[in-house]
């Protein structure tokens, strides 16, 4: 489907081509990304999707949100930015606790994430 015709796309097709697009090619587009805006800001903006409506978005956003994590801690900058992904990844975990339903894949998403941050968290003799 080219954009010209996006009047016979279907609702969201665009996003989740946007989401599998960074799910596929975080590794080339982290670089670029990082330049207009920092981790932190990247992870919560698609986390807002993971938390959609819209399963097949739902299911792209999470998809995206476990690549560019693996991707992001390339491009942490300061002590500051670990801190503030460490807390974007504890919220996941607490706020799918919370729930009735207890999301196994996001749970997961939360610890890779914090995972992810162990070396630049040593790198600022951190304790995370």
């Amino acid at each position: 489907n080219s954009l010209k015709d996006s009047s016979k796309l279907e609702r969201y097709e665009i996003v989740k081509a946007s989401l599998k697009l960074v799910g596929e090619y975080a590794t080339d587009l982290a670089k670029h990304l990082i330049k207009i805006a920092n981790a932190p800001s990247i992870c919560e903006a698609l986390l807002r999707w993971c938390k959609h409506s819209n399963r097949e978005v739902r299911s792209a956003a999470l998809s995206a949100f476990d690549t560019w994590t693996s991707q992001a801690k390339e491009y942490i900058q300061t002590a500051e930015e670990v801190e503030i992904l460490n807390k974007i990844y504890k919220d996941i975990k607490d706020e799918y606790q919370k729930e009735d339903e207890f999301d196994l894949k996001r749970i997961s998403l939360s610890f890779r994430g914090r995972g992810s941050l162990a070396w630049q968290a040593a790198f600022y003799e951190m304790n995370i």
